[in-house]
């Protein structure tokens, strides 16, 4: 199963139950779903895991296959929050 699809299935199913869903992505990623505003809370347990590039490009690549063009990146302590924007005028 795709990325794309094991986040948007996760978004989907988070809005149906109306709670926050959690889930391990592959290589030990784990991630917290949440809709009102869609919302990621990743983080790993175990390996490299803080504020910087690498963390962030895997928030940016959730971002991107769940097709957001315009979202949020912030630290929450040990977690890192993608949240989904609304897109600017004239963006999609």
């Amino acid at each position: 199963m795709s990325l794309a699809t094991t986040l948007s299935g996760l978004l989907a199913r988070s809005a149906a139950e109306r709670r926050t869903v959690p889930w391990t992505l592959g290589k030990g990623l784990r991630v917290r779903v949440t809709t009102g505003p869609p919302r990621l809370c990743l983080w790993r347990e175990d390996g490299a895991w803080g504020p910087g590039e690498a963390s962030e490009r895997e928030g940016r690549v959730c971002a991107a296959q769940l097709g957001w063009s315009a979202y949020d990146l912030r630290w929450q302590g040990r977690y890192l929050i993608v949240e989904q924007q609304a897109p600017l005028l004239g963006q999609t």
